[in-house]
């Protein structure tokens, strides 16, 4: 019995520490007109929104469709700007008809870098590639 107690009130604390991470949730929105890689996993075309999973942790990043059929948290690393004007835009990487989610940037000084996977890196080794950007636009509601 004091077992499942425990069990309980662990699942209860989780699931209120989590209510502080989705209070301010900031989305944009993005009309993605191809296939692009997220670290191991495919995401089709389609309308998407990329939150920040918590607003205390910015690293964690969610690009999920909008109607929920794709979704995948990406870690991400802070990057600057550097002087350069700073569109609301995703930045793809491409290597022949492959799309590798780089870059977020909402408009401001610092956007989020993702991390290359192991098969962009390959890729890398193989081609220069080049970059793609995508209109990043707040997202007023989470389901569109």
């Amino acid at each position: 019995m004091k077992k499942q107690f425990a069990v309980a009130v662990a699942l209860l604390g989780a699931a209120i520490a989590t209510v502080p991470c989705y209070a301010q949730w900031m989305s944009s929105r993005a009309d993605i007109p191809f296939a692009f890689q997220v670290g191991n996993k495919t995401m089709p075309a389609g309308r998407y929104l990329i939150e920040r999973v918590c607003d205390s942790t910015p690293n964690l990043q969610m690009i999920r469709r909008t109607d929920s059929s794709a979704v995948v948290t990406a870690l991400t690393i802070g990057v600057d700007a550097n002087g350069r004007k700073s569109e609301p835009e995703l930045v793809f990487h491409k290597y022949g008809n492959s799309y590798f989610l780089a870059e977020i940037w909402t408009g401001g000084a610092q956007g989020r870098q993702l991390l290359k996977s192991e098969r962009e890196r390959e890729l890398v080794k193989e081609s220069a590639g080049r970059e793609v950007a995508v209109s990043l636009e707040p997202a007023l509601d989470r389901g569109l």
